[in-house]
């Protein structure tokens, strides 16, 4: 039946009612999956599972987890690794649009940072290990001619930049991904604040343009950014996909050593692994009490310098800010680097240490795309473009409601998943799966990429949908339109890029999910991160380049593609006339 037959009573109710149930299913899908998952974690690392035959309760996982070797070092490079990326990426994040305000480099950060979001997490760490590993492609450019190396070097025990046991390479590959993270949300955010007038200010009572940045817009700006910052610290510290490239066997962070435990044959290991999943959420808890203290300390040192009226006009402080940009814009350089290596890989036909370039090019590796590949690319669009439109239409007609104290309490949940670490409550979610027979199907898969596409999908959408100008449809509505027409006719077509936009995000986030996909698949679907993981741990280059150039492709062209939609917003629509 065409639309402009249907009455416009049943048109308000099926929109109300449509509304009504997309919040409950949105809060029925995240949170109460989250919070059983929780609880599947944790009964059986008390010793409860009636399935394997726990049927009461006690330590004795907690005490053969931590009798396992080198537990305690795994402990303590997830902290020291996860903490120390936040900090950093945090600092460098908040300083350096400060450092290059005014500057034409500012205005050409968002091009040159933003394609760095479309590209998965293990993408960047497989891009770092071509590139530095010690016969990566940088120690080729500079042998033999500067280093006089004719094989790849042998560092020690220190085994390099990359795939080390401290935990650098695994820093490197996280503060490139989160830097141009907090950087865009640091330049959306300042749209909300009168910047220009602040810092106007601050010069006219004498303090330079860094201490004017420092004590009126990194307050302004963090209150902003606390809760990305959380979620940026909790990922950093259970990160799985590129500490299973940049991190070695021998030595890996908690997550990797979690994982391997649910993958144990030995059934009976799933009560450590669940003991396992609850130190990893309490080393999330003992991050936030250590970042809390350090919130406080940082303050106080802020206030103090604010009330002795320090101005950080000292000479020798004009040094650090060339070198500040260049730490800020290094990690992601190298991994741009890494990432042409990774090209060049995908093209090689033989590459003989030390030549800087391939001894001879080839397409083989990419004729056999579709016959080795095919599968997993298709299998990755799928779900990506089924995951995004699903999320966008639930913000969207979550949106569409009313504000109410029960949404905004509702709304705060969105962002649960993100709060907890993957393993940490995975392990109960594929628990229940198994109980409900759903392992391993698309439905599974799908609702578990849901759990993490939405949250981000949410927080890119509703800036822009909130900040509508409510006159263009009250203006409709003045003329007889029906609160279903408005929304089709009215709001959709000019809210266009802003949902093309979050589909395309929600589309790179399902690409770069990796434990999701292998709780939730139980190994029988496989995408491009999980395929990359799996050729990473090899040694053949070239495949792994052929799947990373897929990798970096496949979300560039769905934000191409948005983007060239969104320019014809209004004739996408005109069929609603």
């Amino acid at each position: 039946m065409p639309l402009a037959r249907i009455s416009p009573s049943v048109k308000v109710f099926v929109f109300t009612m449509m509304r009504f149930v997309i919040t409950a299913l949105a809060l029925m899908v995240l949170v109460v999956p989250v919070l059983l998952g929780v609880l599947g974690a944790i009964l059986p690392a008390f010793g409860y599972l009636p399935p394997l035959g726990g049927l009461g309760f006690g330590v004795q996982p907690f005490i053969e987890f931590f009798n396992m070797p080198g537990i305690n070092r795994a402990i303590s490079l997830s902290l020291i690794t996860g903490i120390l990326a936040t900090v950093i990426s945090t600092l460098l994040a908040l300083l350096l649009p400060g450092l290059l305000y005014g500057n034409r480099l500012f205005g050409m950060m968002r091009q040159y940072l933003a394609p760095m979001l479309s590209l998965p997490h293990v993408t960047v760490a497989v891009g770092l290990l071509f590139l530095l590993q010690p016969s990566g492609w940088l120690i080729r450019l500079i042998s033999p001619w500067l280093t006089g190396w004719d094989r790849p070097p042998v560092f020690g025990p220190m085994g390099g930049i990359v795939q080390d046991p401290y935990g650098i390479g695994l820093m490197i590959g996280l503060i490139a991904k989160e830097v141009p993270f907090l950087v865009l949300l640091v330049l959306a955010a300042l749209s909300q604040i009168n910047t220009r007038p602040l810092l106007t200010l601050g010069r006219s009572l004498g303090y330079g343009p860094m201490a004017s940045w420092i004590y009126l817009i990194v307050p302004a700006l963090w209150v902003r950014l606390r809760l990305p910052i959380v979620i940026v610290l909790v990922f950093s510290l259970s990160v799985v996909d590129m500490a299973l490239v940049l991190t070695p066997s021998t030595a890996s962070p908690l997550a990797v050593r979690l994982l391997w435990l649910y993958q144990d044959a030995d059934l009976a290991m799933r009560f450590v692994a669940s003991a396992a999943a609850v130190v990893q959420i309490a080393v999330v808890v003992f991050a936030f009490l250590l970042g809390w203290i350090l919130v406080k300390i940082l303050s106080g040192f802020g206030r103090s310098l604010a009330f002795t009226g320090h101005r950080f006009t000292h000479p020798s402080l004009a040094v650090f800010k060339p070198v500040l940009v260049v730490m800020a814009l290094l990690p992601t350089a190298l991994a741009a680097l890494g990432l042409v290596a990774a090209g060049l890989w995908s093209v090689s036909g033989r590459w003989r240490f030390p030549s800087a370039w391939p001894d001879v090019f080839t397409m083989r590796h990419w004729a056999g795309v579709f016959s080795g590949l095919g599968d997993v690319l298709l299998t990755t669009l799928y779900l990506g473009a089924s995951v995004s439109a699903l999320a966008v239409v639930m913000v969207m007609l979550w949106l569409s409601q009313k504000p109410s104290k029960t949404l905004t309490m509702a709304e705060n949940s969105i962002y649960l998943p993100l709060l907890l670490p993957q393993a940490g409550f995975l392990f109960g979610v594929q628990i229940m799966l198994l109980w409900f027979g759903l392992d391993g199907t698309w439905l599974a898969l799908i609702w578990a990429h849901l759990l993490f596409v939405l949250p981000y999908v949410w927080l890119s959408l509703a800036p822009s949908w909130r900040s509508f100008n409510p006159q263009w449809t009250m203006l409709a509505a003045s003329l007889g339109s029906s609160p279903f027409n408005r929304f089709l006719r009215v709001r959709l077509p000019i809210m266009t890029l802003p949902v093309l936009t979050s589909f395309a995000v929600g589309f790179s986030v399902s690409a770069a999910l990796y434990l999701p996909t292998v709780f939730a698949s139980n190994g029988r679907i496989t995408t491009l991160t999980v395929e990359a993981v799996t050729l990473a741990e090899g040694s053949s280059r070239s495949p792994l380049g052929v799947a990373t150039g897929l990798q970096m492709m496949l979300p560039l062209v769905i934000f191409i593609l948005a983007t060239s939609l969104a320019r014809r917003r209004y004739k996408q629509f005109s069929y609603f006339r």
